[in-house]
């Protein structure tokens, strides 16, 4: 942290308008102003990683306040739903044993549409409202339109349509990296690492950016440093990467969560965690491709010993500096090599560190492209306050339901009823029953997204649970009756049921056939 004092701090803080705000405004500043470093003149560079979490989180959130727009216009996004693709069967990551109904266009097509006609600074919407109003037609969702409950709908069918272009019904025993393509398309934009398809190593179902989308960009982008690059090198078949961008920056401000699993990796680059040791190195490139990571050890795969000189020769006597992406999908060259040029035994160590540093970057001008979108809805020195994990947890959510923290934002209504009533018991016992997928299911029938925000305090009061208990004259009556959910206010209304079994029962069918918005 830094040494100066916090009035010498203030002092010497720039006098542009988002400092100046935060000087006289921004209780979070306050806090972490010992941790400012003034050495940068343009503007201060915050010390991220010794700040308070807390701290931190609240500064990323009035940031994201004073530089959104004032009186916005909230641009209206009509989907089709006759053109999306509809998704039925696992929930698995990314569609293994889906079967999927692709019409006309996919969802995330539609969204990439609309967004090219949309002004970025209309995006930019305070932190947790939505971003767009949304209106279905088509008999699915019809009449459903408005907020919150179907801008949170949209992105759930939005992540859908993202990995449905991955699967053809997967068969994961008998996937290999050399068939790996022909189990989804080659043009999307998001692909299953490679261990998913050799059932090799780590991380299966996280997903990685596609290192083979066609693109203009000069020979051997795998080991060039981006930094200085336009963005019309990068040629209109990468508009999804941008656009994919502003999604995540569109979900960081309005807390609305993707169901996307993406590799550490990817959101390591996002936060520009990128500077690594040699064994980061090998750990994030075992943990998406332990094969290839195995084969640069250069060792026997039954006993592990590494090759000497002459098991070497007889192994890999042919092997020259050039590398594959992942999957195969297309040729890396490394840098300051000549491809025809063999690799000898005593560089064989140095040609490893090569590939490896290749294959991290293998994605980099669409990474590229996705930061310049991230970019356009989040400042960059916003995105610096994150740690990874904690912009996957704002992104994405928690991938389990952690029913001790929705507890704790529940309330109950009428008043009467409390956590020690017997109906409210049973329903708690409900939910402890289900299987995550079930309760994930439970999520998107009651509030239109299949996973918690992150909760970092237990006073958070962002967003809660009610659960309105319908009371009648005739058991009979309830005992008949299906629960409904009003997805914009995340309101549960549950009936009076006689018993344990006849809530698990109703409220099972309905999380399992009643997923869609129709009013």
């Amino acid at each position: 942290s830094s040494s100066v004092e916090p009035k010498q701090a203030y002092s010497r803080l720039c006098s542009c308008a988002v400092c100046s705000t935060k000087k006289e405004h921004v209780e979070a500043l306050k806090d972490a102003i010992s941790f400012l470093d003034s050495s940068d003149h343009a503007c201060p560079a915050l010390s991220y990683r010794n700040m308070p979490q807390a701290a931190r989180l609240r500064l990323l959130d009035e940031i994201l306040n004073s530089t959104c727009i004032g009186e916005r216009w909230m641009p209206e996004f009509v989907f089709d739903e006759h053109d999306i693709a509809v998704v039925s069967g696992s929930a698995a990551p990314f569609g293994v044993g889906a079967r999927v109904c692709a019409r006309k266009q996919l969802m995330f097509s539609q969204l990439v549409d609309r967004l090219q006609i949309t002004p970025q600074e209309h995006l930019r919407c305070r932190v947790g409202e939505v971003a767009w109003k949304t209106k279905f037609t088509g008999a699915a969702f019809q009449g459903a339109e408005g907020l919150p409950g179907p801008f949170r709908q949209s992105l759930t069918l939005i992540c859908a349509s993202l990995t449905t272009q991955l699967a053809r019904t997967i068969d994961s025993s008998s996937a290999i990296a050399s068939a790996a393509s022909e189990v989804f398309e080659r043009g999307a934009l998001l692909i299953p690492c490679p261990n998913h398809s050799n059932q090799t190593g780590l991380n299966r179902n996280l997903l990685i950016v596609n290192p083979a989308l066609q693109n203009h960009q000069p020979n051997n982008t795998a080991t060039q440093n981006t930094t200085n690059w336009t963005w019309t090198q990068f040629g209109h078949r990468l508009e999804h990467c941008y656009r994919f961008g502003q999604l995540l920056g569109i979900a960081i401000r309005s807390k609305g969560l993707l169901t996307i699993d993406m590799h550490e990796w990817f959101w390591r680059q996002l936060v520009g965690d990128v500077e690594l040791t040699e064994e980061e190195e090998d750990r994030l490139f075992s943990s998406f491709d332990y094969t290839a990571w195995n084969n640069l050890r250069f060792r026997d795969p039954t006993t592990g010993h590494e090759f000497d000189e002459n098991e070497f020769k007889e192994y890999y006597g042919s092997l020259t500096y050039t590398t594959s992406a992942s999957h195969n999908l297309r040729e890396l060259a490394l840098p300051q090599q000549s491809k025809t040029k063999v690799v000898s035994f005593a560089s064989r160590h140095q040609y490893s560190r090569l590939c490896i540093k290749a294959r991290l970057n293998e994605s980099a001008p669409h990474m590229h492209g996705i930061l310049r979108g991230v970019h356009s809805i989040v400042p960059k020195r916003a995105m610096r306050l994150l740690r990874w994990y904690e912009l996957e947890k704002r992104i994405c959510g928690s991938k389990t339901l952690n029913l001790v923290s929705l507890k704790r934002q529940t309330v109950y209504s009428p008043s009467k009823f409390n956590s020690k009533s017997e109906i409210v018991k049973n329903f708690w016992k409900v939910l402890e029953s289900f299987t995550e997928e079930q309760k994930s299911k439970y999520l998107q029938f009651s509030w239109a997204r299949s996973r918690l925000p992150p909760v970092y305090d237990s006073e958070d009061k962002s967003w809660r649970m009610k659960v309105n208990i319908l009371e009648s004259t005739s058991k009979k009556k309830t005992d008949n009756m299906l629960p409904t959910a009003e997805t914009c206010f995340f309101n549960v209304n549950l009936p009076c049921y006689s018993s344990f079994e006849v809530m698990r029962e109703k409220l099972l069918l309905a999380v399992t056939h009643c997923s869609s918005i129709t009013s």
